[in-house]
């Protein structure tokens, strides 16, 4: 993936890595993700006390160029959908 290459790159050149928000298991000097889970109940729960009833989830195309992308909306997705049947 590109994401994969670009890590090569970065430890060829001896560069830290820091992963922010992936499902890729590239090795990293850092990596810091989010609970996809979590933070759709928490922001469905935050939209609904103010009032929102009609509520909907936008990502980018299913079939995206970037293989990252679809790995990371997926999940999210998912989540969004849990999240509203509560």
């Amino acid at each position: 993936s590109t994401l994969v290459s670009l890590h090569r790159e970065m430890n060829r050149a001896g560069a830290p890595v820091a992963v922010l928000d992936t499902y890729n298991t590239v090795e990293a000097d850092i990596s810091v993700s989010t609970d996809d889970n979590q933070a759709m109940t928490l922001a469905l729960e935050h939209l609904v006390s103010l009032g929102h009833r009609r509520i909907t989830f936008l990502s980018g195309a299913r079939r995206a160029t970037n293989p990252d992308l679809i790995e990371i909306a997926g999940p999210r997705e998912t989540a969004f959908r849990t999240a509203a049947e509560r």
